[in-house]
């Protein structure tokens, strides 16, 4: 058998040696097989479990690269994991359908939503995770959509059908709290209320999450959590549910009657704002009021101190001029007493020089006063009054020269008769 070599000569080889090197190229390509069988890569994400094929040890492989098995079965997980439920088939992520629900008011409807799951990196809980489900269809198919399924239902018991749609945080919450600590115990219990204007009564069935002695939420036993696997949620996602008809339109309706109600609300709002504006002007108007009161009254008070600091000047000028007219009044009356005193005592020394004549004299001004008022009450007759021949020397009538020698005899008993 000819060949051409690299450079175009001739080569003869017999049968046998072509035989042997297709035998040894055959070899070499088992060879290679086999060892390749030997290998495993590991790739970045994903977590490798090998098994003993003879004694059965588990080994877990969390790095990235090129390994030798040996005899060594490998079981690859990938590190976090993604379930989306929709009712939209046609999304490519899609691995499950919507879930249907029950809500606490009766509403039905479609969930949907994007979870994902995190698998744990130590040796203990990823064997743990292998010998119960042996691979990660098994873990899917046997953990992660049940539990799904059970929280997602277990979660709108919980809520409203217009809490699910206005409150979907809360939705994602309860499910993720029950994925990783245990599904809820739940309880139904009854809302009795009475309509004050009509007074029919209405009964409401909720459900809650029955407690435990220590307030904290009771959980269902026999259901496994991701908890026990140290299985952890990177991702919870509920999106816009899907209700039937008669909800939408409910849902519809309430909000519309909430805008108006709070429409109200900010009507009556503004009213109350205006209303304590108007108050508030009010008040600021009587302050002012009160205020300019204030500034009259106490002008009217600085203006009734000055007049009072001036009528007391006044009065004190008052009380000064009376002070000096009562001295000068004082000593005019001492000046008085003296002089008094000093008459008082002149007289009594003149009575004693000259024999009491002071009282004689007086005595005959008293005496005499009795006669003068004796005689104007006398009645005299015309021709007494009128005839001169009754007169007497000094052309008087009789009676008066009787008063003057009645005088006359007074102060000669009284001694005042000067004789010489």
């Amino acid at each position: 058998m000819s060949f051409l070599d690299d450079y175009g000569v001739n080569i003869n080889w017999p049968l046998r040696r072509v035989v042997r090197w297709i035998v040894w190229s055959g070899v070499g390509i088992i060879g290679v097989s086999v060892l390749l069988t030997f290998a495993e890569k590991n790739d970045s994400g994903f977590y490798q479990v090998r098994r003993h094929e003879v004694f059965g040890d588990l080994y877990v492989r969390y790095d990235a690269g090129w390994y030798y098995n040996g005899l060594c079965d490998v079981t690859t997980y990938q590190v976090e994991t993604s379930y989306t439920f929709s009712s939209e088939q046609h999304e490519e992520r899609v691995v499950g359908p919507a879930i249907k629900v029950r809500f606490n008011d009766g509403g039905e409807g479609f969930i949907s939503g994007d979870f994902r799951f995190q698998l744990p990196a130590n040796d203990e809980d990823m064997i743990r995770v292998h010998e119960i489900f042996g691979g990660p269809d098994a873990l899917m198919r046997e953990l992660y959509v049940p539990l799904i399924n059970e929280v997602v239902f277990k979660s709108s018991q919980l809520l409203s059908s217009e809490e699910s749609y206005t409150n979907k945080a809360r939705f994602a919450q309860l499910t993720v709290d029950q994925l990783e600590n245990g599904i809820y115990e739940t309880e139904e219990y009854l809302i009795i209320s009475v309509d004050s204007a009509t007074g029919k009564t209405d009964v409401q069935k909720k459900v809650r999450i029955k407690r435990d002695e220590n307030g904290a939420p009771a959980r269902l036993s026999g259901i496994p959590s991701l908890k026990a696997y140290n299985i952890q949620v990177t991702q919870n996602v509920i999106r816009e549910p899907s209700y039937g008809e008669n909800i939408t339109d409910l849902i519809s309706e309430k909000r519309k009657f909430e805008n108006d109600i709070a429409v109200a609300e900010a009507d009556a709002e503004k009213a109350n704002q205006q209303k304590l504006t108007v108050i508030a002007n009010g008040k600021k108007r009587v302050t002012e009021a009160q205020y300019a009161a204030k500034q009259v009254m106490a002008e009217k008070v600085e203006g009734a101190k000055k007049d009072k600091t001036v009528a007391v000047i006044r009065a004190e000028q008052r009380l000064e001029v009376a002070k000096q007219q009562y001295l000068v009044a004082q000593r005019q009356a001492d000046g008085k007493i003296l002089q008094i005193t000093g008459e008082a005592e002149k007289r009594r020394k003149v009575k004693q020089a000259d024999n009491a004549l002071l009282a004689r004299t007086e005595a005959f001004q008293e005496i005499i006063g009795y006669y003068q008022g004796a005689f104007t009450k006398v009645s005299w007759s015309p021709r007494i009054a009128t005839v001169s021949a009754l007169t007497g020397r000094d052309g008087l009538p009789p009676a008066f020269n009787s008063f003057n020698k009645v005088a006359e005899l007074v102060m000669k008993d009284l001694g005042l008769t000067l004789t010489f």
